[in-house]
């Protein structure tokens, strides 16, 4: 009991315990009340946890180890270390440990048949990197009868897409630790067979026929050479060095005998390396590969990325560490590194072929706050601030993200800026005009040029199952055409009436009444029209004064005028402060803004002196304005529409810049 009152307990524990009361004469008696009450924890029986459980909480919680499920449903913990100074242990006190199948020893990595790893990981943290699969194969064909590693010829079942050259590996399919790996040192086409070195691998296996032989393999080097090579000899003249780059890896050979070198120069077909070590030397008329092989991203099954040619050399041009990792990463999906186990045999110095390897215990983590999307303006700045450093941004979004804090504080970041619009998502539960216009009005109640607010959620197909459909916000799409708009129309013109590619129905059709109740206070509609298609229906934005810049187009082309004058004008700084730096500034913008006219950008198109105006004398720059070390410039534009002058007022001084931003009659 509790204060005099009964408490009732599960007598087990997990989130699955359950405590329910009915009802009776005597609960208010015994302090009970009718209801039910789930217990808490993170597993739902905590004697009978499942392996799914136990695989869940390790990948959320722990970043060191991943875990699996075995083939009869066993937890399997891996270290993300490799090699052998990685370890791992369970206590095994609980007897819940044993039967999931852990034991309580500690086990210790190993590098054996670690053999030149890479390490691939997406290049973003999230469940969608589950969806990205890599592929190393090169080409793959069959056996025809069984292979010993002493065998010096392979009859194969086709031998396309196979080159001199190619180090390729025969495993059984039945036991895939069982295989072989060699070189191709010739190929008889009419035949299927290859000719190979005596391979390494299991010493006293046999792989069966009809297994399979694969390679990852490509080369950008397949010649022969044009002398002998003989012991401690450091260059070699070759037929051709076409292709060949510095830092490759080499293989030279007879059908004999093997030899790799890592190329240091290239002199027109003499290739240098350090001393080779031979006991017979190699004939004139050897092969001589270089040994590079191809990397292919997938997402969803499809191939996004192919990347050809990268090299396991740290010295080559196209190692794959420098192509596929850091600062010169060329993959949008994948970051690549370098786990420098060598094997014995350099010949063999390429990744193992990879049919296709998806990634894995990618997680979304927590749901995010809005704390967390809007983030620290202090040093190191999160979430939305991180934008402060960014160059070029026009507009941002916050697909999905509807809270009033959240998009009440995108909207006053972009009015702070000056210079970027936020477009912003009607909340997905508003699907009845009623309820966006309340929305507006009385939860987002802001009065700000650089917002719009776009209505209702839109839907498309589902790309990750087939023949369904599911609900998005708006704001990628109308981002897309904000956009697509200013690059091939300009940012005066309206990102509005224009058909909305992908998008195959709304959450909510808007009828002529609604759209008349919803535009006046800045909601912009997305509509259905028989024969047009779903198109955006308005250009307002969020504003409340009617002098132009409630619509989105003079808002935009307002924004880029700003932006452009900012750095077109950041020559004058440190210019004396004079009647000709005044009138060069007077010349500089005016030229800008006739270029801007001269396109249709400013109104009215048939007299110029009533488009734009720039002003820049003693009168903008008296002496106390000069003394401080400032420059004043005075620009006015009208916008495309009649009658309103949009005026900025420069400043320009060795501490920055300002401009503001007004609004006024002018005849």
């Amino acid at each position: 009991m509790v204060g005099g009152e009964i408490v009732l307990t599960a007598d087990q524990y997990g989130s699955g315990s359950f405590v329910q009361i009915l009802g009776g004469s005597a609960l208010p008696i015994l302090g009970l009340v009718i209801g039910g009450s789930l217990g808490s924890g993170n597993v739902s029986h905590i004697d009978k946890v499942t392996a799914q459980e136990v695989i869940d909480l390790v990948n959320t919680t722990f970043t060191d180890m991943v875990a699996s499920a075995s083939t009869s449903n066993q937890v399997i913990l891996t270290t993300v270390a490799t090699g052998d100074t990685a370890t791992i242990q369970v206590n095994s006190t609980f007897t819940t440990a044993t039967g999931i199948g852990f034991p309580n020893t500690i086990s210790q990595g190993s590098d054996a048949d670690y053999m030149d790893a890479i390490r691939f990981e997406v290049s973003n943290p999230g469940a969608w990197g589950n969806s990205v699969a890599i592929r190393t194969i090169a080409w793959q064909q069959e056996i025809r009868a069984e292979v010993a590693n002493t065998d010096t010829e392979i009859e194969v079942s086709s031998v396309r897409g196979m080159a001199i050259g190619d180090v390729f590996y025969v495993y059984d399919p039945s036991f895939t630790s069982k295989r072989f790996v060699g070189v191709i040192t010739s190929i008889n086409v009419a035949e299927r067979k290859i000719s190979v070195l005596p391979m390494v691998g299991d010493l006293f296996g046999i792989i069966p026929s009809g297994s399979p032989i694969v390679s990852s393999s490509q080369h950008h080097l397949n010649t022969t050479s044009m002398e002998e090579l003989i012991d401690g000899q450091t260059s070699l003249t070759i037929r051709s060095s076409f292709g060949l780059r510095v830092g490759a890896r080499v293989i030279i050979t007879d059908g004999n005998q093997i030899v790799d070198v890592a190329v240091t120069s290239i002199e027109d077909t003499v290739i240098n390396f350090a001393p080779v070590s031979l006991t017979t030397p190699l004939l004139s008329g050897s092969n001589v590969v270089s040994q590079e092989f191809k990397l292919q991203i997938l997402e969803k099954g499809q191939i996004v990325e192919t990347h050809d040619y990268l090299s396991m050399e740290e010295e080559s041009e196209d190692y794959f560490g420098i192509r596929l990792g850091g600062d010169t990463n060329g993959s949008l999906y994948v970051n690549a590194t370098d786990l420098y186990a060598s094997p014995d045999d350099y010949w063999r110095k390429l990744p193992l072929p990879v049919f296709t390897q998806s990634m894995k215990y990618g997680l979304d983590g927590a749901t995010p706050t809005d704390d967390d999307i809007i983030g620290d303006l202090s040093d190191p700045k999160t979430g939305l601030y991180l934008f402060d450093s960014l160059f070029d941004v026009n507009f941002i979004a916050a697909p999905g993200i509807t809270t009033v804090t959240v998009q009440s504080e995108f909207s006053a970041f972009c009015e702070k800026k000056g210079t970027i619009m936020f477009i912003a998502d009607a909340p997905k539960w508003a699907d009845q005009a009623t309820e966006i216009y309340n929305y507006r009005m009385f939860d987002l109640n802001l009065d700000s040029s650089q917002t719009a607010l776009y209505y209702p959620w839109v839907v498309v197909r589902n790309p990750s199952v087939g023949n369904t459909r599911m609900a998005i916000p708006p704001s990628g799409h109308i981002a897309g055409e904000y956009a697509a708009t200013a690059a091939t129309r300009g940012v005066h013109v309206a990102p509005a009436n224009v058909p909305m590619r992908g998008v195959v129905d709304l959450m909510h059709e808007v009828t002529d009444g609604e759209q008349d109740i919803l535009n006046p206070v800045g909601v912009n509609c997305i509509r259905r029209f028989p024969g047009e298609g779903i198109r955006i229906w308005g250009t307002r934005t969020l504003f409340s004064v009617p002098d132009g810049r409630h619509y989105v187009p003079v808002r935009r082309l307002l924004n880029f005028i700003k932006e452009s004058v900012r750095r077109g004008n950041r020559w004058a700084v440190f210019q004396p402060n004079n009647e000709r730096l005044w009138g060069l500034i007077t010349d500089v913008n005016t030229e800008f803004l006739h270029s801007l006219w001269d396109r249709g950008m400013l109104y009215p198109s048939s007299d110029e002196s009533r488009a734009h105006f720039v002003k820049c004398d003693e009168e903008t720059n008296p002496l106390s304005e000069r003394k401080a070390g400032r420059v004043n410039c005075e620009l006015g534009v009208n916008p495309p529409l009649p009658a309103e002058f949009a005026v900025f007022r420069i400043g320009l001084w060795d501490g920055g810049s300002s401009i503001q931003e007004e609004v006024s009659r002018r005849g």
